[in-house]
């Protein structure tokens, strides 16, 4: 019997305590683990495939900066050659090839 009820007869308290008892017994058999609902899921487990896809886009990015990188060096080292060939090929050279505006003959008009 619950705390603060007060029976005028015991047959009214056994019918109570009964119906409690019932009550208590029907909790009972739809009762549910409290633990098994919140860890239903299965323990984490890394997933290898999806961290080795990641280390290899890593890698490839890396190469491709490289090769960038090479590509952009020799395609400098090219233009340096040419304008190194350019400035002896001026240097050896006696007369200028340069326009200068002070040094070309003024045509004259009769």
């Amino acid at each position: 019997m619950k705390p603060g009820r007060v029976a005028s007869s015991k047959l009214l308290e056994r019918r109570w305590r009964d119906q409690e008892q019932q009550i208590h017994k029907e909790r009972l058999r739809t009762v549910q683990s409290a633990v098994r609902q919140n860890y239903a899921k299965p323990p984490y487990q890394h997933n290898l495939q999806a961290r080795n896809a990641k280390r290899e886009a890593v890698q490839e990015s890396k190469n491709i900066m490289e090769r960038t990188y090479l590509g952009k060096y020799t395609e400098i080292e090219r233009e340096n050659r040419i304008l190194l060939e350019k400035m002896s090929n001026i240097m050896q050279d006696n007369r200028p090839k340069l326009y200068n505006p002070s040094k070309v003959p003024i045509a004259k008009s009769d």
